[in-house]
């Protein structure tokens, strides 16, 4: 079996086909007995890797390759079909049908039941492991499914440097055996978990073929291990070119191996006669793209508390809210720019956005409450930090109409440091009331008296170690503002340019220089210049960088706008000016993904005559982009 990008997933559900209510299999025309294998679908984090579907990014899944094969009381299945390669799920046909008791094993073991080969000398494959490391087993007294168990768990080492490698050795120090004949303990018609090893071996060897070369970007490595008890851990031996080798050792006080298990040991640089104790890192349950240290960024503005007009996205926790102005000046009590109506639907889009790390603006009081359970429950594992744009200790929603930012992260990928935010404004205790002369048309009110913040966080990645600042940004309307607020945001990240005012609230915060990503409204486009040109002077904006990499979506090319209003027009899509929510990042980032999630409600969701069937849950998109650090 194969590994896709998102990873493994150890374990599989045997399923027997039926005919209507007949016990036996289905015979095919041609006489062969037909079984129906699919992965499960239960949830399960991504260091458990038994038991999970194949459909969700934050869990490793395992797919079939061409060439596999099952082996149903010792009689070989045909290959799978090729329609079913790259899928959780295939059919796999018999020359002659097996009889009850079944007893599964993959990889398909001719003549055998009850016995699995491990073999001592495994092959390197690229971002998974040699498939005839990782068997997997399971039976049924009759034709009811067949969950499949692992044999193994799995040791992920992760280096870097300059060398090349030629193999790696796994000595289990205690002596146990690792490789050999594994005899599966059973009863008359199923397993019952146990087992022994005959012709065991306490050392595998792990070859890279005609080598694997080191780079600056860690390589990880994949190696299973019998799911046993270890009294004194391993030692891995891994050699180079030269035939010179670097030991890893790690576990020396014991361990237990779990057959549903990944477990990730911190990076090291290869260097060849040091002996290195390694540390296990913290549970990585949604790192994917094949285990390079990807990171998906972004942020959705996803109301507006402040404006009170038919023309702007206006998210009303109750009808009772809403402006009532001329013309369609009113709500029904499903309008889409309700609460009620639109917060699953912000939900999953969020959640469809696949973000590692991400910020959200205007959050009211009662948003607020809710939409960390909202995302939840849409599939989205985030732990919230919350801002309040109006106070200095974030508890206190009273002022600014209880406006609330957020920063969301996945505390699987990261680990928190230091919280904190800065007004875009040196005056008024370090408070920025925007007293811009922003008008809209037909209405009469002003942004007036609106504070304006940076949020930020220190994020440290769990599998490379490397922290990055985060930050968040709704930046002020008012033009002259708008401007000023870049030098201020400048100064506090970089240390460059000035800042009026005294005191440590002033200093700079980046003092480490750590890389940095700022994603947000911020009510400027590229043809505005404003806070976006202050921004490019020193930072890389996602849109731009993706277009000269030649990664930009063609999508993104025909319609860049990000912000228009509910019935957001094709045109208004594809004019430049609308492009105002970006992110940007210090140099220490690629870009390998940028787009805007341009999601609205559906026709199932609003008969055609309510008018709303092309309404958006927001009249901001929320911006994505993928980075690699």
């Amino acid at each position: 079996m194969k590994i896709n990008v998102f990873g493994f997933l150890l374990g599989a559900i045997l399923v027997m086909s039926t005919a209507s209510c007949a016990k036996d299999p289905v015979k095919k025309q041609d006489g062969e007995f037909s079984l129906s294998v699919q992965l499960p679908t239960e949830s399960q984090t991504k260091t458990h890797l038994g038991n999970k579907g194949a459909t969700l990014a934050d869990v490793y899944d395992i797919l079939w390759s061409t060439g596999d094969k099952v082996s149903v009381n010792g009689l070989l299945s045909n290959a799978v079909a090729s329609a079913y390669v790259g899928t959780s799920k295939a059919d796999f046909t018999f020359g002659s049908a097996p009889t009850a008791p079944y007893f599964v094993l993959y990889p398909a073991q001719s003549g055998e039941s009850y016995k699995i080969a491990l073999p001592s000398s495994q092959t390197y494959v690229a971002g998974s492991y040699d498939p005839a490391a990782a068997p997997m087993y399971g039976s049924s007294a009759d034709d009811s499914p067949v969950q499949l168990h692992n044999l193994t768990g799995t040791v992920r080492l992760a280096l870097n440097g300059s060398s090349k490698l030629t193999k790696i050795e796994l000595l289990a120090n205690g002596g146990e055996s690792i490789a050999g004949t594994v005899n599966l303990s059973h009863n008359a018609d199923s397993f019952t978990g146990g087992f022994n090893v005959t012709g065991g071996s306490d050392l595998i060897t792990l070859s890279f073929g005609a080598g694997l070369q080191l780079s600056g970007t860690d390589t990880h490595v994949h190696i299973p291990v019998l799911a046993q008890a270890y009294s004194a851990g391993f030692t891995a031996r891994v050699y180079n070119s030269d035939n010179d080798f670097m030991q890893l050792k790690f576990w020396g006080a014991g361990k237990t191996v779990s057959g549903t298990e990944l477990y990730e040991f911190e990076s090291k640089t290869y260097t060849a006669g040091r002996v290195e104790v390694l540390e296990g890192i913290s549970p990585l349950t949604t790192q994917d793209r094949n285990f390079d240290t990807y990171i998906t960024v972004g942020a959705y503005n996803i109301w507006s508390t402040s404006m009170r007009d038919k023309y702007y996205n206006a998210r009303y926790d109750s009808s009772s809210e809403y402006y009532s102005g001329s013309g369609d000046g009113y709500m029904i009590d499903d309008d889409p720019r309700l609460w009620a109506t639109a917060k699953t639907h912000i939900a999953s889009t969020i959640v469809a956005c696949g973000y590692d790390v991400f910020g959200l603006a205007e959050v009211t009081d009662v948003s607020k409450a809710e939409i960390p359970n909202l995302v939840s429950a849409a599939g989205g594992n985030y732990t919230w930090l919350w801002y309040n744009t109006g106070q200095t200790d974030d508890n206190n929603p009273n002022l600014n109409g209880g406006e609330w930012h957020a920063i969301a992260y996945k505390p699987s990928i990261f680990t928190a440091g230091t919280k904190g935010k800065f007004w875009l404004h040196t005056g008024d205790n370090g408070r920025s009331p925007n007293k811009g002369t922003f008008l809209i048309p037909g209405v009469g009110f002003r942004e007036e008296g609106v504070y304006r913040t940076l949020d930020y966080v220190f994020l440290t990645h769990k599998v490379t170690g490397r922290t990055i600042l985060f930050m968040h940004c709704h930046a002020p309307l008012d033009d002259d503002i708008n401007t000023w607020a870049g030098d201020v945001i400048k100064y506090r990240i970089t240390g460059q340019g000035s800042s009026s005012g005294s005191g440590t609230e002033y200093y700079p915060i980046n003092t480490e220089n750590h890389p940095c990503v700022l994603a947000g409204d911020l009510n400027a486009s590229p043809s505005e210049g404003l806070i976006y040109n202050k921004f490019s002077a020193f930072w890389t904006n996602a849109y731009a960088d993706a277009e000269i990499g030649d990664v930009l979506p063609a999508a993104e090319i025909e319609n860049p706008g990000t912000w228009a209003h509910w019935r957001m027009q094709k045109s208004m899509l594809q004019d430049e000016t609308k492009r105002i929510d970006h992110i940007f990042y210090s140099d220490d980032f690629t870009i390998t993904n940028y787009w805007a999630n341009r999601y609205r409600y559906n026709a199932a969701y609003f008969p055609a005559s309510s008018g709303f069937r092309n309404f958006y849950p927001s009249d901001h998109m929320p911006v994505v982009a993928e980075l690699s650090l």
